[in-house]
């Protein structure tokens, strides 16, 4: 018999017991698990707050709707709840729904410049590719802004705001 593994990233998973076997009766492998008194650990969200993180993946995706957004991942390891990946989506260009053209989201483009340029004020901003320059701010550190919410009725973490890196400045003016 065998335990179960624990994914690192959910770290109030209770022990499982000896409740799987790894060989079948006829000795191939197998996972048997009794299912009957298995209860799966609640997701804790993260309390709203800023939080040191780092920039895992950002994605060039398109929505059910066809806008073309970035999806960010943000790795913040030392959240009360331990380590979490916030998700947050930055959308650039819209269809409009009453001529059916892909127009850009001049707000998402904002967005998107405002915290580009906090989390990586060095680069060349002026031929920035919206389809490409995404790649160049992974691994990336940065502060995440988290808000409690809730999605189908279950509390759930939304970002409200990727920010600089903490730079050491303590106080007002110093």
């Amino acid at each position: 018999m065998a335990k179960q593994a624990i994914d690192e990233t959910n770290v109030n998973a209770p022990d499982v017991e000896d409740d799987f076997d790894v060989l079948s009766e006829s000795g191939e492998e197998s996972l048997i698990f009794n299912l009957e008194d298995f209860e799966a650990p609640k997701f804790q969200v993260a309390p709203a707050g800023i939080y040191e993180g780092t920039v895992k993946t950002i994605e060039l995706r398109e929505s059910k709707a066809g806008n073309e957004m970035w999806v960010w991942q943000i790795e913040a390891p030392d959240t009360p709840v331990g380590k979490r990946v916030f998700f947050n989506h930055m959308v650039f260009r819209k269809k409009n729904l009453e001529t059916g053209r892909m127009e850009y989201d001049l707000r998402g483009i904002g967005t998107i410049q405002q915290t580009c340029k906090g989390i990586q004020p060095e680069y060349d901003y002026r031929n920035f590719d919206l389809k490409n320059s995404f790649h160049d701010f992974i691994s990336l550190p940065c502060r995440v802004k988290v808000a409690v919410g809730k999605y189908n009725g279950e509390d759930t973490n939304n970002v409200k705001e990727i920010l600089p890196p903490d730079q050491g400045i303590d106080g007002f003016l110093s």
